[in-house]
C-alpha cells in the first residue's frame, strides 16, 4: 500500500517534529525529546543539589558547634544572650564560607576547562565554553557564603536554645541529683 500526502512546507515540518512544537535551539529540542520538559528536569536537579548541599554543610557545622558546646555554655553562663552566640557563629560562618568559596570557584572552573579540553563535556556534538564574568564570580561566592551562613545558623539553633548548665555537663560523668560527689 502506498500513501500520498499533499500539503505545503508546514506539513513536512510537522511530520519531522512528530507533532511536537518546541521553541529553542536544536540541543534544547533534542534534550526535550529524550528527557521531556527540560526546565522541570533542571529545576528538580538544582533543587536536589541545593537541599543536599545545605544538608551536608549543616551536618559538618553541627559537629563543629557540638564540639564547641562547652565554650558556648560558658559564654551563656557568663551573660551572653542567644543572639550574641548566633552573631558569633554567623561571623565564623561568613569567614569560613568566604575562605571556602574562592578556592572552590577556582577548582570548579579549572575542572570544567580541563574536561572541555579532553572532550568530555560534549552533548550531542556541542560544547559550551563557560565564561567567568564579575557577576558570576560575585554570585558564586555569595551563594557559597549564604549556604555556609544558613547551615551554621541551623546547626546552632539546638545548642543555643539549651540551658547553659546542660552545655557544661560532661555526659560521661554521672552527677548525683543531691549535689554530692559523682559516683
Amino acid at each position: 500500500t502506498t500513501y500520498t500526502v499533499r500539503g505545503d512546507e508546514r506539513l513536512g515540518a510537522a511530520l519531522a517534529s512528530s507533532g511536537r512544537s518546541t521553541a529553542g535551539s536544536g540541543i534544547t529540542r533534542a534534550i526535550q525529546v529524550v528527557f521531556g520538559n527540560i526546565e522541570a528536569l533542571v529545576l528538580a536537579i538544582v533543587t536536589l543539589l541545593a537541599v543536599m548541599t545545605v544538608g551536608s554543610t549543616t551536618a559538618a557545622l553541627t559537629r563543629a558547634v557540638h564540639t564547641a558546646k562547652t565554650e558556648i555554655g560558658i559564654r551563656r553562663a557568663t551573660g551572653a544572650t542567644p543572639q550574641d552566640i548566633f552573631i558569633a557563629v554567623l561571623a565564623d560562618a561568613l569567614k569560613i564560607g568566604t575562605a571556602a568559596s574562592l578556592p572552590a570557584l577556582a577548582l570548579g572552573f579549572g575542572l570544567v576547562h580541563w574536561l572541555l579540553s579532553i572532550g568530555e563535556l560534549r552533548v550531542f556534538g556541542l560544547s559550551l565554553d563557560p565564561v567567568l564574568s564579575p557577576e558570576i564570580i560575585t554570585g558564586a561566592i555569595g551563594v557559597g557564603v549564604g549556604v555556609a551562613a544558613v547551615s551554621a545558623l541551623l546547626a546552632a539553633i539546638g545548642t543555643v536554645r539549651a540551658a547553659p548548665a546542660t552545655l557544661l555537663v560532661d555526659r560521661n560523668i554521672s552527677v548525683s541529683k543531691e549535689g554530692g560527689d559523682a559516683k
